[in-house]
């Protein structure tokens, strides 16, 4: 119950951050905005598509990393930001009939240049029982799905976290970039740490209604202990993301993922409402790239 008391406040410090932001926009000041995202190894929405193509192109597993719920707070100008990021992860491993959940707040400070972009932060990270059991089961419930029986492990962590993500302009066509992209994290004690390389090509339509981008490269976890070893590997992975501005302070982010944590080719499918930017903000593959 403490834990949900401390989470609670965490989040009404943000909001009330992001209030008091939003007030200095409008005397031009700042901009602000709230994502609110999530994403799921849907296998639901993955079955249809099968069935659908009559082929096996998404993977339907529905275990490890299998639910995710992300909210940040952001402010800053046109060269630099802050983010303060709130991530609940989801785990379960049916195999070895245990679960976790996993929560993290970070606060991140981007710079943004001509040609690309810098961000550096810290966080922490902890794992127990956060309310993903009761979650799961209430989604389960809704779609008439067997629910999951198991407990949560005893072997809880509390970690500090350092995370670091840099992109950088290789070659551009009118509306079309290609930029060169690295990411990394180290995580005290709980782990999970990992390194990633690749490519983002990046659509930004004249209009600036619309961004489509897709990310690929390669993830090698190399800092995975204890019960977290089963969850994160390492591989060739790949991200499709449209961001689309639907109304005046509104957008609307969707994607699809594969192999996002580095095992078993896995499918995680997405989407996320920010609140409060008049400018399209798109998400990018390092923000939902999480843990």
């Amino acid at each position: 119950m403490k834990i949900f008391v401390i989470i609670l406040f965490l989040l009404i410090v943000q909001l009330s951050l992001f209030a008091q932001q939003a007030n200095n926009s409008e005397n031009g000041a700042n901009n602000y905005f709230v994502t609110l995202g999530y994403w799921n190894d849907n296998f639901l929405v993955g079955n249809e598509i099968n069935k659908y193509l009559k082929r096996k192109i998404f993977q339907d597993v529905d275990d490890f990393i299998t639910t995710s719920f992300w909210m940040r707070v952001s402010f800053g100008g046109s060269n630099e930001n802050w983010f303060i990021d709130n991530y609940l992860n989801i785990i379960t491993n049916k195999k070895r009939h245990f679960r976790t959940d996993l929560y993290t707040i970070r606060v991140m400070h981007k710079n943004n240049y001509e040609n690309g972009s810098m961000s550096f932060g810290g966080g922490i990270v902890s794992n127990g029982n956060y309310g993903g059991k009761r979650i799961q089961d209430l989604y389960h419930k809704s779609f008439s799905i067997q629910k999951v029986v198991m407990p949560y492990t005893q072997y809880n962590y509390l970690g500090l976290g350092l995370f670091a993500s840099a992109k950088h302009l290789l070659t551009k066509y009118e509306q079309l970039n290609l930029f060169g992209s690295s990411s990394l994290s180290l995580l005290t004690g709980i782990g999970p740490s990992f390194w990633q390389l690749g490519f983002t090509s990046v659509y930004n339509a004249s209009s600036e209604i619309i961004s489509m981008q897709f990310h690929s490269g390669y993830l090698h976890y190399y800092k995975n202990p204890g019960i977290f070893k089963y969850f994160f590997d390492k591989g060739f992975i790949w991200g499709y993301i449209t961001s689309i501005k639907v109304y005046k302070g509104f957008q609307l982010s969707v994607w699809v993922t594969g192999n996002q944590y580095g095992v078993g080719s896995q499918n995680h499918f997405g989407m996320s409402l920010t609140i409060g930017s008049d400018k399209l903000i798109p998400v990018n593959f390092d923000d939902i790239k999480y843990p």
